[in-house]
């Protein structure tokens, strides 16, 4: 009997379906979505290499009235 209800309960369960609106569609669109994101990504690194750095070392930034000044 337990047998018997294991079985039934498989053949059930490959015997369902289900279709989920959009998957087609997502199957096309991320694959795209996330090309162009390493492409931002991938431009931003090229860029951040290319230009020189603008930061003010620490030990000589000063603020005044809410202005950092270099001295």
């Amino acid at each position: 009997m337990a047998e018997r209800l294991v079985e039934d309960i498989f053949r059930a369960l490959d015997e369902q379906t289900v279709v989920v609106p959009g998957t087609d569609a997502a199957a096309l669109i991320v694959p795209g979505l996330a090309n162009s994101l390493q492409a931002v990504l991938d431009q931003r690194r090229l860029l951040a290499a290319r230009r020189p750095s603008r930061r003010v070392p620490p030990s000589t930034a000063h603020t005044r009235h809410g202005a950092a000044t270099v001295s």
